[in-house]
Formats: C-alpha cells, structure tokens, sequence
C-alpha cells in the first residue's frame, strides 16, 4: 500500500507542476496583481476555483444520478473520495466572528505585497531559482514556528448553532445547485472583464489554460489523498518539528503528510521547469528584509486565517465556505494597500 507521505508528495507534485505551468510565481506578476496592473494570476486562480467547484467528469459520474456542472468537490464527496467540510470561521473575540480570518488575511497580504510570493507559490520560486524566494521561505518557517508556540491557542473555531452553516446557500437560502452555478459564472465573468482593465485579452487563454491546470492539480489531491490542495499547513507542521528537535524529541513525531505536500511542490517545479524555458533576469528585486519578513507575515497570517491562498482562494470557495471568501477579500484588499507604501 502506497504510504500517506508518499500519495501527499504525488499529490504536492501536481500542484507544483500546475502552479508553474500558469506562471504564477513571478514575483513581478503577483506584484502587478495587487497595483491592478496585470491580472493575470486573478485569471488563473478564479479559473481554478471556477474548475474545482464546477466540473463534469462522464467517465467516473452515470448522467442518471449526478448532472452536467455537478460541482467537484461534491461529486468527490458523494463517490467518498473526499470529506468536503466548507472551512469554518475562525476568531481571536474582539470584534466578529471572522476576525481571526480577517486578520489572518490582512498579514497575507501585507506577506505578499513584501515577497512577491504566497504561501504556495514561493515553492516554485525555490524551485526556479528566484534569488529571494529561499528567505522568503525561510521566513515562513520562521512563521510556522511562531504560530505553533504563541499562536496556536488565540485562534478558535466558530460553533455552528443548530441548522446553520457557513456557506453561501446557508447565509442566502438558495439551493446549492443556485449558488454553484452563480459563483461559476461570476468567477468566468470576472475572468472576462478583467481583461478590459489590464488590456489582457491577448493573454485570456493562458490565465484560463493556467486555471484549468489548478483545477486539475486539485482533482489529482482528492484522488491520491482525499484532501483538497493547500499550502500553509506545512510551515505550521515545519514549526511542530522544530519545536520537537528542540524539546529533545521527547514525544511523538508531528504530522508528515503537509510537508510531503510542499516537498511535492517543489519537486514537480523543479521537474517541470527543467524541462521549460523560463527567463527569471527581468524580474522585480526583493530585499533580503522584505523576504525574511513577508515570509512571516505569509505563514504566520495563513494559520490564523485558517488557510492561504491556495487554502481558502481555490479550495474554500469552491466549497462555497463565506469565511474562504472574507479571507480573500482582506488579504487582497490589504496587500493593494500595502504595495502603495511598501
């Protein structure tokens, strides 16, 4: 039997693959990102959760029981490939019952703003050779590790009063089959104009080709480890193994599974990027500080908000979770911000 470690490298590899084949790690591109200069990863990400909530697959699902457009993540669950639970919100108590995630989301993207970088696409920076992708990966360990030992114990999880859920179907009444299909064509939509703002059209295919390849990356997870794709729980695993190098290995071995995952990313850039060519001169300098420092603030944020942007940007709002979409909301919002002063 294939081990957990194993299929979560295979999986992690997909993902590292897909993120490079939609050239969404140039620094330079998530930075134009948030100046609204060039939209392109909004192409590929919005595809990407257009194409884990949305897809039809006829060799797997009899037309009999499941229609065309069933969403994804929820024929896996039915077919019991995959535990689907919308993430939850999160809270620290001081002012809503999102707070953790809204916090959580303003450190991302003050992260991003600072690195060029994201929980889930510094790994192909490594990958490639982006001279300040290495500290910006050790700045997110760094992260990881000071959540594991202060910041742990302030995040908690909303409960659930009886009948209510934290989805859009839940907060809005209508059925899933009404939600699903209009957050598909509201992510396809927003795909299409956001070439009117950047004068993308050109590019309209790659963004959507990118996308797809996400989509398919997430498909590839549930298959091989019944999990939908997410980056930061690896620097938090990274941290519980540091602090248990640290502590004389006195206890049992923290969890493998996450970091396989990230390993797998790394590996299936690196593999892929070999094999394509990459031009990586004419790209924006990060400062050793920004890097070291975003990376904090990426890891760190992505714990409290229970998830990044790969997390809650692709596989939480595929799942429709209203705490996914507020996380992406307050990490996009603040790194436009932050890049204006940063």
């Amino acid at each position: 039997m294939v081990s957990a470690a194993l299929r979560s490298l295979l999986a992690g590899s997909l993902f590292g693959v897909g993120l490079t084949y939609a050239a969404v790690y140039f620094p330079l591109t998530i930075i134009d990102q948030l100046l609204v200069k060039n939209l392109h990863m909004l192409r590929v990400f919005l595809t990407g959760t257009a194409s884990s909530t949305y897809g039809y697959y006829p060799v797997l699902l009899p037309i009999s029981q499941y229609l065309i457009g069933y969403p994804l993540l929820t024929t896996f669950t039915h077919l019991n490939l995959l535990e689907a639970s919308p993430r939850p919100p999160y809270t620290v108590g001081l002012f809503s019952p999102y707070d953790a995630n809204i916090i959580g989301g303003l450190l991302i993207g003050v992260g991003m703003a600072l690195t060029g970088a994201c929980p889930g696409t510094v790994l192909p920076q490594v990958s490639i050779g982006f001279a300040s992708a290495p500290l910006a990966l050790a700045g997110a360990v760094i992260g990881g590790f000071l959540w594991v030992v202060v910041g742990a114990n302030i995040r908690k999880p909303v409960p659930l009063a009886s009948g209510e859920q934290w989805t859009l179907d839940g907060k809005t009444g209508l059925n899933k089959g009404q939600t699903t299909t209009g957050l598909v064509a509201l992510c396809m939509t927003m795909v299409l104009l956001s070439t009117t703002i950047d004068g993308g059209r050109s590019y309209l295919a790659q963004g959507v080709q990118g996308g797809l390849a996400i989509g398919a990356a997430q498909a590839g997870s549930i298959l091989l480890t019944s999990n939908s794709i997410g980056s930061s729980a690896a620097y938090e695993d990274a941290g519980k193994w540091i602090l248990w190098l640290l502590r004389g290995r006195n206890s049992a071995k923290p969890p493998l599974q996450a970091l396989s995952f990230a390993g797998g990313a790394l590996l299936g850039s690196w593999v892929y990027a070999r094999g394509s060519s990459i031009d990586i001169q004419d790209n924006k300098a990060i400062s050793p500080i920004s890097s070291v420092v975003g990376g904090i603030c990426l890891a760190f944020g992505a714990r409290l908000a229970g998830g990044c942007t790969s997390g809650h940007g692709i596989s939480g709002m595929a799942t429709q979770s209203v705490a996914s979409f507020v996380t992406v909301a307050a990490m996009f919002g603040s790194g436009m911000l932050a890049i204006r002063f940063l």
